[in-house]
């Protein structure tokens, strides 16, 4: 029965996803969690998107396969071995056709291919499991949609898998899978999905592959709350003195205790602080970092394909809820992470404040070194990570070392000032 069909393959993909997914903190310690856990968080925020917004009265089982196995299988191109990577031979043609802009960026990297197809060297195989140098991890996160997207239908990946769990009904297979790597592919932001090919048959239904990665971008992008750091505290301390420029990813999902979807809106629940300037600091970091630049472009995508928007909610612990625009604070991020502003903010820095002004040099000092890390140049045009205003908030908060004054600094900037006034913070 072809509901049973679909029954096994949602079962499959959550087998051999959080098996897989398992291995990707060996790999990327430094990156948020793309892990089993976050594939639990976005199937809950997938399965809550498509309720909450109308789309369908009860869900056809492939949709509710497809669902499953996108779900757990997104992100597994950041999980595989450097050598089952080389395997798939992903062509720099399959990326570029897909985004000209991510195949210029594998283009740019000739070290690593061969042939036209992405091909890592012997010496980062299996032996280098653990923390790839950040040229590699960088490509692969890159890539990755396209990596997960080939490992679904490559015959030794999950293809394979799947004629093995369930080796009857080829056709109906061959349309589940090619609907799946689709959508996975396009989950990468860097993908236009108006420009996509829409719908896939499978049996009688027809599967519009666009709005289901639509829902999917954002269903990922909305894993950012303590969720999918807690159980990393050990990453923590190589994040502070190796990888700066990761903290803020890792400390703003951390003041965000959960993230409620319901029907029209989404609600961002802050975490609760020590005093008056932690809470002040999680909001702007929350606002800006995780809404207005992760969140938003996939809501964006989201809202082009699937005209149901949401109001977007971020509630203190006093349970006091202040609307916000994406938009707005979009364009709020842009202003302050510009690095003339944060080179302003911290030459305003009164020579008396030693304690802040120590925290400035520590936090540069480790962005030096996270450059000078980038010792073999691989990828042309590479350039040096500089930090701007948020990371140096989120070093300020993380480690409770002169926040007040930084965030004084912030309050100063006309839209950080109107986004606290919202809270009643001026």
């Amino acid at each position: 029965m072809p509901n049973e069909f679909f029954q096994q393959c949602s079962e499959i993909c959550r087998d051999v996803g959080e098996y897989l997914l398992g291995y990707q903190r060996l790999t990327f310690p430094y990156f948020v969690l793309h892990d089993h856990v976050h594939s639990r968080n976005v199937y809950r925020n997938y399965s809550s998107i498509v309720s909450h917004s109308g789309l369908y009265q009860s869900l056809p089982p492939p949709i509710d396969a497809l669902i499953n196995c996108s779900s757990y299988l997104h992100d597994v191109g950041m999980s595989l071995p450097i050598s089952f990577i080389n395997e798939l031979r992903l062509t720099v043609h399959e990326i570029s056709d897909d985004s000209p802009e991510v195949g210029n960026k594998v283009k740019s990297c000739p070290s690593f291919l061969k042939d036209g197809h992405v091909y890592f060297p012997e010496k980062y195989s299996e032996k280098y499991t653990i923390g790839l140098p950040k040229e590699v991890a960088d490509l692969i996160r890159t890539i990755h949609p396209w990596l997960s997207s080939k490992y679904t239908t490559a015959t030794v990946g999950f293809r394979k898998i799947l004629s093995e769990e369930v080796p009857e009904k080829s056709s109906v297979k061959e349309a589940f899978l090619r609907a799946l790597s689709t959508i996975i592919k396009y989950h990468s932001s860097k993908i236009d999905l108006r420009t996509r090919p829409r719908e896939e048959k499978i049996l009688d239904y027809t599967v519009d592959v666009v709005q289901l990665a639509a829902i999917l971008r954002l269903a990922d992008a909305l894993d950012i709350s303590k969720k999918r750091t807690k159980h990393a505290f050990d990453a923590w301390k190589g994040l502070f003195s190796d990888k700066p420029s990761q903290l803020k990813h890792w400390f703003f999902k951390w003041s965000i205790d959960k993230v409620e979807v319901k029907r029209g809106e989404i609600s961002i629940r802050i975490t609760p602080s020590e005093d008056k300037y932690e809470e002040i600091g999680k909001i702007i970091g929350v606002a800006l970092f995780e809404l207005g630049d992760n969140v938003a472009k996939d809501y964006n995508a989201y809202l082009e394909i699937i005209n149901r928007p949401f109001q977007f909610n971020i509630v203190l612990p006093t349970s006091q809820k202040v609307a916000v625009d994406l938009s707005a604070l979009k364009q709020c991020y842009k202003t302050v992470t510009d690095t003339p502003l944060y080179r302003s903010i911290i030459s305003h820095i009164p020579s008396t404040e030693v304690e802040v002004l120590s925290l400035i040099r520590d936090l540069e000092e480790r962005f030096n070194k996270e450059a000078i890390s980038l010792t073999e140049e691989n990828c042309k045009g590479n350039k040096n990570t500089k930090p701007d205003s948020l990371d140096l908030l989120a070093q300020s908060l993380y480690t409770q070392r002169g926040y007040s004054v930084i965030i004084e600094k912030l309050k100063s900037i006309k839209c950080v000032k109107y986004l606290l006034q919202q809270f009643k913070y001026d």
